[in-house]
């Protein structure tokens, strides 16, 4: 799935067409309200780019928040981010705002992914940062897990599954949106 990603090529236009989506679906039908938290990631390597949506909900007045990995730890933790703050390497190859941190609990998380499934299921990297995560936010508050990948990362059959791992709400392509909350309830 690396390299089926790799070839397809992140372009501008292919963030936008996501970020369009996104903002149609996830905020106005998701009921996402002025102040609330949406937190990104740093796109690595050929990951479809949330930037441009973190710039459309900003507008919005959603404050965007950023992962950051705590050394020995699988669950990550998130701070908020405002334009213009110093970014600094956060491991993996991802960034996040230089100390001093405000940290967060975000209502939507951008999932960053490999591949899904029609059930809402999600290949990672295999570290389980965050399966862990959407685990511990969930038992927190309610929140919306939103993967966010190309058309081509859906996988038409089932992604193996271990009893950790955490299911998307929702997966956001620049062409559709997969909606899995109705199918989980």
């Amino acid at each position: 799935m690396k390299q089926v990603r790799a070839a397809i090529g992140s372009t501008p236009e292919l963030a936008r067409s996501s970020a369009a989506l996104f903002l149609q679906q996830v905020l106005e039908v998701g009921r996402i309200e002025n102040g609330m938290i949406v937190s990104v990631y740093d796109p690595v390597g050929h990951e479809l780019s949330p930037l441009v949506i973190a710039k459309e909900c900003r507008k919005r007045g959603l404050q965007i928040a950023l992962p950051v990995i705590v050394s020995g730890e699988r669950a990550l933790d998130f701070v908020l981010w405002q334009e213009g703050d110093d970014l600094v390497s956060s491991g993996f190859g991802t960034k996040c705002p230089a100390p001093p941190h405000r940290y967060v609990f975000p209502d939507v998380v951008v999932v960053p992914l490999l591949a899904f499934d029609r059930s809402g299921n999600r290949m990672g990297y295999g570290q389980g940062h965050y399966d862990e995560t959407l685990r511990r936010l969930r038992e927190k508050k309610n929140i919306q897990a939103v993967g966010l990948a190309f058309d081509e990362q859906y996988i038409d059959g089932e992604i193996p599954v271990e009893p950790h791992d955490q299911k998307l709400d929702m997966v956001v392509t620049p062409t559709t949106v997969f909606d899995f909350r109705a199918k989980t309830a």
